[in-house]
Order: C-alpha cells, then sequence, then structure tokens
C-alpha cells in the first residue's frame, strides 16, 4: 500500500482492483479495477500518481491521485511484481520476477529507457535517499543486488545465509534502506 495526502491505495490482487480509503476515518472512498493481477504500488505525491505493478498482464498501470481513475499504462518486458519511485530523477525501478529483470521506466515520458537484466528472481526494491543506489532483494540468488542508478548496472552483490530447515528461510522477499 501506499499513501498519498489523507488517501491510502491498496492493491487486491484476488479481484484485480485497488481500494482508495480515506486516513482520517478509515472508510473505502473508491473501488479502481485493474487490468490483471496488481502486487506492488508506487507514489509519486507531487504529480499525483500512484504507478500500480499489474503482474497478469506484464504493464504498470498509472493512477491521477486527483480523480482516482487510470490514466495511463507503461508496457514491459515480463511480469512486474514491486517497484521503487524516484521522483527527483523521475524514475521508476520495477523488478520483474519471472524475467529476471529489473526495467526502467521515465516517468515524464511513461516509457522503459533501461533492463537490467540478470538478476534471479527480483522481488522486493528500494531506493537510498539520493536515489543513486537501488537495492534489489534476489529471491532466487537468496542477495541483495545493488544496483548503480546513475549507470544502470549492477555495483555489487550481497549474498546472504540461507537457513538449512527451509529452501525459502533465508530467500528474501521485501527491502527498506534508511
Amino acid at each position: 500500500m501506499v499513501v498519498v495526502g489523507n488517501k491510502i491505495y491498496t492493491s487486491n490482487a484476488a479481484d484485480k482492483t485497488i481500494s482508495v480509503l480515506d486516513a482520517e476515518s478509515y472508510k473505502i472512498t473508491g473501488t479502481i479495477k485493474v487490468p490483471e493481477t496488481p502486487l506492488g504500488l508506487g507514489v509519486d505525491a507531487g504529480n499525483n500518481r500512484v504507478y500500480v505493478a499489474i503482474h497478469g498482464s506484464s504493464e504498470i498501470v498509472v493512477i491521477d491521485t486527483t480523480e482516482d481513475k487510470i490514466t495511463g499504462s507503461i508496457k514491459l518486458g515480463a511480469s512486474p511484481w514491486y517497484m521503487a519511485v524516484d521522483r527527483s530523477n523521475n524514475r521508476i525501478y520495477v523488478t520483474q520476477r519471472e524475467g529476471n529483470m529489473v526495467s526502467v521506466v521515465d516517468t515524464k515520458e511513461n516509457k522503459v529507457i533501461a533492463t537490467i537484466e540478470g538478476i534471479n528472481q527480483p522481488i522486493g526494491i528500494a531506493l537510498n535517499s539520493s536515489g543513486s543506489r537501488a537495492y534489489v532483494a534476489s529471491h532466487g540468488d537468496i542477495a541483495v543486488v545493488i544496483i548503480d542508478t546513475r549507470s544502470n548496472k549492477v555495483a555489487d552483490t550481497i549474498k546472504l545465509t540461507l537457513t538449512p530447515d527451509s529452501p525459502y528461510s533465508g530467500s528474501p522477499w521485501g527491502i527498506a534502506v534508511k
């Protein structure tokens, strides 16, 4: 979910909708139907936009938060999962688990400008405060992959330790950066 002003947007994968809630009254104020399974959300509050990763149709839909309506979509090469928005540089970094890649989207043009391949099952993603690094949870490699956002290339990889009792017990899904 993401928060924009006094609105909360949350994805509902099973019924292919985005719920809009009022953060003060805790009531649902709207429902936005999306083309397929919505997963991760990203927000660009300065431009009144919420971006939704549509897993089943390999795209991101763009929602105008002033009217809570879909105003466009951005096609991707594989099913998107989660995203991180770099508002100051007009970029979205979108993980695509099945495609083993991260797409970089220009939010001014609403188009993919780069693809960073070779990241094994990327899921969670976060940006540092300056927007110079993206940190990606590589579920398949049980690692954190660091992307230099200036060059859009992998800068480093930090291997994590898998616990022996389950193949998923050490495999990262989400990530947060302070």
